[in-house]
């Protein structure tokens, strides 16, 4: 009787063995590093001000992808404003800079960056 005990017992050990393998393995996307997309930039408003009726200042943080980005060009839009800034400064590939402008606008929430030539 006490081998058939432990017969089962190792056949319910392996069932679950096996179960979790099996939820491992299909489960292995889930846990995966995400691979890196090449040219993929992003701007992020970091810092604003107003400082003035309808002027603010903004600091935004721009991050470049895998290709560097020489005299970046920037596009500043809100609701009273659209103006173009480039800077005189090579971005290297995967990496972040800070940059900083001023532009008029009557509500902050409509201020924009855009990256225009990466």
């Amino acid at each position: 009787m006490q081998l058939v005990k432990t017969d089962a017992s190792l056949l319910i050990t392996a069932v679950v063995l096996c179960s979790i393998l099996l939820v491992i393995s299909f489960s292995y996307n889930a846990f995966a590093i995400p691979e890196k997309t090449p040219n993929v930039h992003s701007n992020k408003i970091q810092y604003l001000v107003k400082i003035g009726s309808d002027s603010y200042y903004i600091q935004f943080k721009t991050c470049i992808g895998n290709n560097p980005v020489k005299d970046p060009m920037f596009v500043i839009k809100s609701d009273m404003d659209s103006k173009t800034v480039k800077y005189s400064k090579t971005l290297m590939p995967n990496t972040c800079k800070v940059f900083e402008t001023s532009t008029k606008a009557k509500y902050a929430n409509t201020i924009e960056v855009k990256l225009i030539n990466s």
